[in-house]
């Protein structure tokens, strides 16, 4: 019987072929029109850097979600807390705590548990927007991408799942969850919002396609973020563009509320928030009614001053209501939102911004948490084969 080692050896030359396809050329033609697109005029912007005010605070919010799969049971932990920007204004000093929170439970076993598990991170990381006051608030992943969760968990066929968002944590008594739905999908007019979002990781296609019509080219293979990485010099941007629905989230939602004819009509906020609405009240619970007004949801990509020429690139969403009168022009915001994100940046060894990799630092003692508690229950165990169940970890 060949060794693995064997048999990628022999594998060697269909994988280089598989490069050199789909990596290596789709590159090579992409290099040729290059000076083409940026000589178009219709795709690159320039920014100036500017260094972070100090009368001006930044934030980042992030979370982390684990769970141990114990003998009965699932251990669950979700944590979130935030990061300050390096040159900003500081919310916090030395004898102040930096807001964190935590959700840690044990559950029998059931397949809906990851659900409750990641909803609750979302909750969490939703409270911590909430909870501080800041000139600008970066959401680590997708603007919607937290109240996506909740709203996927309330309309959840299993009551447990919606039961775990609107029970756990007592968040009726201060308000924070719904404080911070309201202020990401319906912000005032015209000044919007302060919040910025940085995912991380997205197959978007949108800019690839329009260029290829453009400069009427085949598939170059490559997602939005490898193009602007490829064409974009440290200090530009992509025109911003808007976001249109998604239709991953209407498949979605038709396939859970079982609504006949529904995957042809338009999946926009609106209809989202009345979906949620009309399925047993849940949205009222939460204090959310009779929001029927839909923001403008906007992106780009760009390239920070402080990374080299072949580094990666930095995607934003952020809201803009671009057609009310006296608003800035959406390339000037999505400058000025961009610029925000640039003077955050340490260098090229740090894919994000400084404060979004300090909160990614404190989410990441979730996994220490869970080994806290989970070396707590094999102390407290009752007998020597309760407390080897739960060192083995085997679910039943």
């Amino acid at each position: 019987m060949p060794s693995i080692t064997d048999i990628v050896l022999s594998d060697i030359a269909n994988i280089s072929d598989a490069y050199v396809r789909n990596i290596a050329e789709p590159s090579h033609k992409l290099q040729k029109i290059s000076e083409d697109i940026r000589n178009s005029g219709q795709y690159i912007i320039p920014f100036d850097h500017k260094d972070s005010s100090s009368e001006m605070s930044l934030v980042a919010i992030d979370g982390g979600n684990a769970s141990e799969k114990l003998s009965g049971g699932d251990l669950i932990v979700a944590g979130a807390t935030l990061g300050e920007g390096i040159k900003s204004k500081k919310l916090f000093n030395g004898t102040e705590e930096i807001p964190s929170e935590v959700f840690s439970t044990i559950l029998p076993h059931k397949s809906y548990n990851d659900k409750i598990e990641k909803s609750m991170r979302a909750l969490l990381e939703l409270r911590i927007l909430a909870s501080v006051d800041a000139d600008t608030k970066i959401i680590d992943g997708a603007y919607l991408g937290n109240v996506s969760q909740i709203l996927y968990a309330l309309i959840d066929q299993e009551s447990s799942v919606s039961d775990a968002v609107l029970e756990h944590n007592f968040f009726d008594s201060d308000g924070l969850l719904q404080k911070a739905l309201t202020e990401i999908l319906y912000p005032p007019r015209p000044r919007g919002n302060n919040i910025i979002a940085v995912p991380k990781s997205d197959s978007s296609m949108y800019y690839v396609n329009n260029i290829l019509d453009s400069f009427n080219l085949k598939d170059l293979g490559l997602s939005d973020r490898l193009l602007a990485a490829r064409i974009l010099k440290p200090g530009e941007m992509l025109v911003p563009r808007q976001i249109q629905s998604n239709p991953g989230l209407e498949s979605s939602l038709t396939k859970n509320i079982g609504m006949e004819g529904f995957g042809s009509k338009s999946m926009d906020k609106p209809s989202l928030m009345k979906l949620v609405s009309d399925k047993a009240g849940l949205l009222r619970r939460l204090g959310l009614s009779d929001h029927t007004e839909e923001g403008l949801l906007w992106t780009t990509y760009f390239k920070p001053h402080a990374w080299h020429e072949h580094s990666s690139v930095i995607k934003i969403e952020f809201l803009h209501y671009h057609n009310d009168r006296g608003v800035m022009p959406i390339v000037e915001k999505a400058k000025e939102c961009v610029q925000k994100i640039d003077a955050d940046i340490i260098d090229s060894n740090i894919l994000e911004p400084w404060s979004q990799y300090q909160a990614d630092i404190g989410a990441k003692q979730v996994s220490v948490a869970i080994n806290i508690l989970k070396n707590h229950l094999i102390t407290n165990a009752q007998t020597g084969a309760e407390a080897m169940s739960i060192v083995r970890g085997y679910r039943t």
